[in-house]
């Protein structure tokens, strides 16, 4: 399925026999619909990979407007209620897994290029602690309306065309922005918010103690 993935997406043909690539002692290519599925997945896979196109997604991640979400755990509700009718009891929790410490965040949304470092440690320890749960929502229309200009500059408008070869390739870009664009997108902006955030402290604890000595 790679060879005819790949001469989908370079324009070198203008349809394809799906039912001539149906193997019944194959797994995964039992029937057509697999095919089809394979040949996207392998669409999807080239597209990302592709150096032009890598080069798009990084420059997207660094300008796309990236919102975070915080919300509490729900598990923890009824636990945080409980806690402040109680407040002067013992309790087995320790002072860091105390959910009103956290109580800033239980509603909280912002774009991430105005988190501040201390807020983005906070925000890792509670989720850390199943106090928090937090969402990274993407620009998705932009971010697709991008990289559909990107996919047909660099394949769609050359090679052979087709309403077959366009459904194929555009199908296999939304699947890629599903199963990998996103999903890398959130994990990098994630780790950049953490990274930026500790070698602030870092950088904090370090001032605070030339300050001492």
């Amino acid at each position: 399925l790679g060879d005819i993935a790949e001469q989908v997406l370079e324009g070198k043909v203008e349809s394809v026999n799906f039912a001539g690539y149906v193997d019944p002692s194959v797994e995964g290519k039992t029937k057509v619909a697999d095919i089809e599925t394979g040949i996207q997945h392998i669409l999807a896979d080239l597209i990302v990979h592709d150096k032009e196109v890598a080069s798009t997604i990084r420059s997207l991640q660094r300008s796309a407007r990236i919102s975070i979400e915080v919300k509490q755990n729900t598990r923890e509700k009824k636990e945080a209620k409980s806690a402040k009718m109680a407040a002067a009891k013992p309790t087995k929790k320790t002072k860091d897994e105390d959910p009103r410490k956290f109580e800033n965040y239980f509603n909280y949304s912002n774009n991430t290029s105005y988190l501040k470092p201390h807020q983005v440690l906070a925000i890792n320890r509670g989720e850390s602690l199943k106090i928090l749960t937090v969402k990274l929502n993407l620009p998705e229309d932009w971010l697709m309306g991008q990289l559909q200009r990107c996919v047909r500059f660099r394949f769609l408008n050359r090679g052979r065309d087709s309403h077959l070869r366009t459904s194929m390739v555009n199908n296999a870009l939304k699947d890629a922005y599903k199963r990998l664009i996103s999903p890398t997108m959130i994990r990098t902006c994630r780790a950049e918010l953490t990274k930026t955030a500790e070698n602030a402290a870092i950088a904090s604890f370090a001032e605070n103690l030339r300050k001492l000595l």
